[in-house]
Order: C-alpha cells, then sequence, then structure tokens
C-alpha cells in the first residue's frame, strides 16, 4: 500500500468504544503521515 512513501509516522489506537447507534465493538483505528517519494 505505501510502496512509493516515506513512512514518516504510524500509529494505531486499539481501544473499545460505541458505534453512533450504540453497538459495542473493539476499534483498531490507525494513523499515517506518509511522504511520495519522487
Amino acid at each position: 500500500m505505501f510502496e512509493d512513501f516515506d513512512v514518516i509516522r504510524f500509529h494505531e489506537r486499539n481501544e473499545p468504544g460505541t458505534t453512533a447507534i450504540g453497538i459495542e465493538k473493539h476499534w483498531h483505528i490507525y494513523s499515517v503521515i506518509a511522504v511520495k517519494r519522487g
């Protein structure tokens, strides 16, 4: 997915939470900062 990019920062949030309609779920939320090479 990030073959042509230099990944500067990668962070995963792994936590329980509730959906907008009230269903309990376990969330994996990823944040990526990357710069395209070239």
